[in-house]
Order: C-alpha cells, then sequence, then structure tokens
C-alpha cells in the first residue's frame, strides 16, 4: 500500500512538473499577469527579481527591473508603463512551464512576416544598428495598438507592449 501511495504522489508530481500555461502578449494591455499600470512590485509574486536600473533604454526618468526569466518593465513612479519579453518560454517559480505567445500563434522566432500578419496593418519600422557582419535588426512598432517587435535576421527576438497612442 504504502509503495501504490509513493508511485501516485511520483505521477501527481511529475505531472505538475509538466503542467505548462501560455502567457499571451495582448497588445496595449500587457503579458499573462503582467500588465501596465500595474503596481512594479506585482510581478515579484511570480517572477524573480533579477536587477534594478535607475532610468531605462527610453532615456526617461523612471526605473527599469529585470526578471531572470528574462522578462524586463519599465516603470515611472510605482507604475508599470512598458514591459518587454525576450524569451519564448521559462519555468516559473511555481514550477510550471511557461509559453508566451502572440496572436496568431507568433512566438520569438516566428519569423518578421508573421508577426506583421498577427498584428495587422498600422505597423512603423526602422533598422537599429549592429555591428558590421552582423545580422540585421529591424524593429516594427504598432503604437495604435500598443505592440512592437524586435527580430534579428528575420526572426522575432523580442516582444515589447506599451500604452496605445
Amino acid at each position: 500500500m504504502k509503495s501504490l501511495l509513493m508511485g501516485v504522489a511520483l505521477v501527481t508530481s511529475l505531472a505538475s512538473a509538466a503542467w505548462s500555461e501560455i502567457w499571451t502578449v495582448e497588445p496595449g494591455v500587457g503579458v499573462g499577469p503582467v500588465k501596465l499600470s500595474q503596481s512594479m512590485l506585482d510581478p515579484i509574486k511570480i517572477l524573480t527579481p533579477d536587477r534594478k536600473l535607475a532610468g531605462s533604454l527610453a532615456g526617461n526618468q523612471g526605473i527599469y527591473l529585470t526578471y531572470k526569466e528574462k522578462i524586463e518593465t519599465e516603470c515611472q513612479g510605482d507604475r508599470i508603463t512598458m514591459i518587454v519579453v525576450k524569451t519564448g518560454s521559462f519555468t516559473s517559480r511555481a514550477g510550471s512551464q511557461v509559453e508566451i505567445q502572440g496572436p496568431g500563434g507568433v512566438k520569438l522566432g516566428s519569423s518578421a512576416p508573421q508577426a506583421q500578419t498577427a498584428f495587422g496593418a498600422g505597423s512603423i519600422s526602422h533598422s537599429l544598428p549592429t555591428r558590421k557582419g552582423d545580422p540585421v535588426r529591424m524593429y516594427y512598432a504598432w503604437p495604435y495598438k500598443g505592440v512592437g517587435v524586435i527580430t534579428e535576421a528575420g526572426k522575432v527576438i523580442q516582444f515589447e507592449v506599451f500604452p496605445r497612442k
């Protein structure tokens, strides 16, 4: 009887470890449970803090928080104003596998045309500086939707969610 209970416990723990959830990139809203306008401390409940930097890549005077799961938040005051995702999946603090995907199933590694189709018309784009010989990097943004992507060699490598303009 004891070995049967241990077997059931083992199967249950393996099933929960294999359990996964999808965090959807919602333009102008957030990524999974991490939302724009939410308290900058809320993601700490589900993500592992890594670094806190004054200022940001955008040049404002806010706070830039990075998490070990390769998700970053830019904050003004105590509110999240932008979310950056640099991973397609990670293991949550609770032990579940989290997959990140946008509308139409677009994920990191999807092609630039797939992202353009998924997010629709109205994008602006420009090339990003790279070192000589490095793959071409492009930034595509849909300001009226509140989302952007960075591509490298034609593949999505980063999502950005920000307030709709």
